[in-house]
């Protein structure tokens, strides 16, 4: 009680903070607090990298997060298994098996979340990803117990076609496996972008749902709305448009040709510049 009124004395202020300064605890503290903040230093530079070394050998330069950030922060007897022969666990198959474990855990807790009532609407759509391999990421809008909404995504899916029946096909099945009954919720709504393949009134993914599900509601992505209205705005600016053209057309070319791809990404290694894929 003395203390936290000496702590409201203002007019003795610098005095208190001296002494505080001073203590053992605060001292402490601040060596706590130090090392926390070299942790995360350390952890964002390791975490620049991808969880998996492309070289994972003794003396890469770079290991991939999940080798470095064992050596880093590991204790002796980590660091002393690590640099043991066999036996250290590390190998690609153990790192996908806990990618695969921690993936499937953040699902357990996502769904955990679920009200009772079990409404849900889904987002939908589909890129390249660096690799050139097509993507389709899934994402559930959902409330809570206390009505709080949540949007969470549920993981990116490898497609191999992107017509509507595979895109349909896979929607049903990541619901099916998430155990995402669609024939006992509540009301599910479904979000795409307006592309005829996802929009489309016949044939299209939306439909295709409605149809096992008529109570569903398809949604324009309002992103992709609003992504529309810049373009729509913009045609009317000449510098902007030829500016756009330019570089679609430079894509084009660059992309449609393995050989031409190729040697784009060789000239900027030559050039010591970042590689843009």
């Amino acid at each position: 009680m003395v203390k936290h009124q000496q702590v409201l004395c203002w007019r003795k202020q610098n005095e208190y903070y001296k002494k505080h300064l001073a203590s053992e605890r605060h001292k402490a503290c601040y060596e706590k607090w130090t090392m926390y903040l070299n942790f995360i230093q350390e952890f964002k530079n390791k975490a620049r990298s991808c969880f998996r070394g492309k070289n994972e050998t003794k003396d890469s330069v770079n290991k991939g997060n999940f080798i470095e950030i064992l050596e880093t922060f590991g204790d002796e007897k980590m660091k002393t298994k690590l640099q043991s022969r066999y036996g250290h666990y590390t190998s690609h198959e153990y790192q996908n098996d806990l990618i695969s474990v921690l993936a499937k855990c953040t699902k357990e807790n996502i769904l955990k979340k679920m009200s009772n009532i079990k409404a849900y609407s889904i987002l939908v759509d589909e890129t390249k990803d660096v690799g050139k391999i097509e993507q389709m990421g899934f994402i559930i809008r959902f409330i809570d117990q206390s009505f709080n909404i949540h949007e969470k995504a549920l993981g990116c899916f490898h497609m191999k076609k992107c017509d509507a029946q595979h895109l349909a096909q896979e929607i049903f099945k990541i619901i099916a496996d998430n155990n995402l009954d669609i024939n006992k919720c509540v009301r599910v709504g479904q979000c795409y972008d307006g592309a005829s393949v996802m929009s489309g009134k016949y044939t299209g993914v939306q439909q295709r749902i409605s149809n096992v599900k008529p109570h569903t509601v398809y949604i324009h992505c309002y992103a992709h709305r609003l992504n529309l209205c810049l373009i729509n705005t913009i045609k009317n600016v000449p510098l902007v448009v030829n500016f756009f053209i330019t570089v679609q057309d430079l894509y084009k070319f660059l992309m449609n040709g393995s050989t031409r791809y190729e040697l784009f990404i060789q000239a900027q290694k030559q050039k010591n510049i970042k590689v843009l894929n």
